[in-house]
């Protein structure tokens, strides 16, 4: 089975836990509570493609908090990842100057 390691990193109420909830067909959260740190979410899909034949995947979303005073633990919590999504929210203008 493939295993996958993927961050999202924004910053805050910019929709990384609505985006990870979505993926994972959670819906745990119905209220704006900023996340603290980091949450992990998993998930399997089952039909995935890999040279060109199909076979499951493991997915670790890491939904990491867009706080500034989280932002130094990024780097660190990108070790052995496949893959850093940014989210922002176009609608707020400070969310233009992310800097990552």
């Amino acid at each position: 089975m493939l295993k996958a390691k993927i961050l999202f990193v924004g910053p805050c109420e910019s929709g990384k836990t609505v985006l990870a909830n979505f993926l994972t067909e959670s819906s745990d959260i119905t209220e704006y509570n900023p996340t603290q740190g980091v949450r992990i979410l998993e998930f399997e899909n089952p039909h995935v493609t890999s040279n060109n034949k199909g076979t499951a995947c493991e997915f670790e979303l890491w939904d990491c908090g867009g706080d500034p005073k989280f932002e130094s633990c990024w780097p660190a919590l990108m070790k052995d990842s496949h893959g850093v999504v940014i989210i922002f929210n176009a609608d707020i203008p400070s969310h233009h100057q992310l800097s990552v």
